[in-house]
């Protein structure tokens, strides 16, 4: 599934998605560096979130983006790892995050 760039040129949107996410990741492990604040990445988790109305084409590119670059998955049906959490909507993460 090809995405259009503001240049005209087509990416794959694996490659687009897994860019974005090594790029929020650098970015929030960089401000921890940067104010001193440790970084423990065996317990750390990360949430992603993809709308409801995602077909699952869709939804399957994000989880491959983010297996790519978090190298670890989890769905919220009960596959694999814990590290990564993709839900499908942002009404789940209040709740994920409250519990």
């Amino acid at each position: 599934m090809p995405i259009e760039g503001a240049n005209g040129k087509y990416l794959p949107a694996i490659e687009v998605f897994s860019k974005a996410i090594e790029y929020m990741k650098k970015h929030a492990l960089d401000h921890l560096r940067e104010n001193g604040v440790p970084y423990p990445e065996a317990e750390t988790k990360w949430v992603l979130t993809v709308p409801a109305i995602w077909p699952d084409p869709s939804k399957s590119v994000m989880r491959a983006a983010a297996e790519q670059v978090l190298n670890v998955f989890y769905f919220l049906d009960g596959h694999k790892n814990n590290r990564c959490v993709i839900l499908l909507n942002i009404c789940f993460v209040i709740v994920f995050t409250l519990t």
